[in-house]
């Protein structure tokens, strides 16, 4: 009996000490050189780098800048893209480097008129094993020209409030389970603008993009359509909106194959 007393008190302890391990990190920002989500002396009271049961919280008015270059390796449990405590515009540049959020990453948690957050992707890689959310309350928008978001299970978009999202996908891939595009604000769209970047979804969601395309929520910003074709291989669903020239050069190579078959 002791022996099961004492097991379960070493129990208690060892959990009450992994609840105090997890705190919260908040933005406080460098100067103008140095923005990086890694560098310890970015962050209020001392708290340094998040840890991986840490929650990042990305809210600071005077520094509303965060940057992620290639000496970027960093996992959290939460990340948090503006939230309540002031209003501004948050932008987050990520040019390299990798950040994991094991839960959700949210931009724009809560509804406050005055708050906007920008993700800019060139490169580098953001993976989360839940939600990623892009406009919880307010306005949000994701510019990727390269990288990899790669979202554990749903995309989504406008979903609470006066909530708006756009995702502008001129290159570099988002992945996810699916996708929900909703849009919550009268004013601002919420929607993908694809041109030369990709969107892989889990399974067959053709249909699913389709009504999307149809629904003004998914529009080419090439002069081709937007196409969803569905890999059984790769139980993968693949959105594109392949630009003239390449479709073009494909177009030539196929008559060129015809030809010399013929010949």
């Amino acid at each position: 009996m002791k022996k099961i007393v004492f097991f379960l008190l070493l129990f208690s302890v060892l959990a009450a000490g992994e609840t105090l391990a997890a705190t919260n990190h908040y933005w406080s920002g460098g100067s103008e050189q140095d923005n990086l989500i890694n560098n310890p002396d970015n962050y209020w009271d001392d708290k340094g780098v998040p840890a991986p049961a840490d929650t990042l919280f990305f809210d600071n008015k005077w520094n509303p800048l965060m940057e992620m270059d290639s000496t970027v390796d960093l996992e959290v449990a939460e990340a948090y893209l503006g939230k309540a405590t002031v209003d501004g515009v948050f932008e987050m540049n990520v040019s390299g480097g990798s950040l994991h959020v094991s839960d959700k990453f949210v931009m724009c948690k809560d509804n406050r008129s005055g708050m906007e957050a920008t993700l800019n992707m060139s490169g580098g890689t953001i993976s989360t094993g839940s939600w990623f959310t892009l406009g919880g309350n307010t306005k949000a928008a994701v510019n990727m020209t390269g990288g990899l978001l790669d979202v554990g299970t749903k995309l989504a978009m406008g979903m609470y409030g006066d909530a708006s999202g756009v995702l502008n996908l001129d290159g570099g891939t988002v992945m996810a389970g699916e996708i929900d595009i909703v849009g919550q604000s009268t004013t601002e769209p919420t929607k993908i603008n694809i041109s030369y970047g990709t969107l892989k979804l889990e399974g067959d969601k053709v249909s699913d993009v389709l009504s999307f395309v149809s629904a003004g929520k998914i529009v080419s910003t090439t002069s081709y359509d937007v196409t969803a074709s569905y890999d059984s291989n790769l139980d993968q669903t693949l959105v594109t909106a392949p630009e003239p020239a390449t479709l073009a050069f494909l177009s030539a190579g196929f008559f060129a194959l015809r030809k010399k078959r013929r010949s």
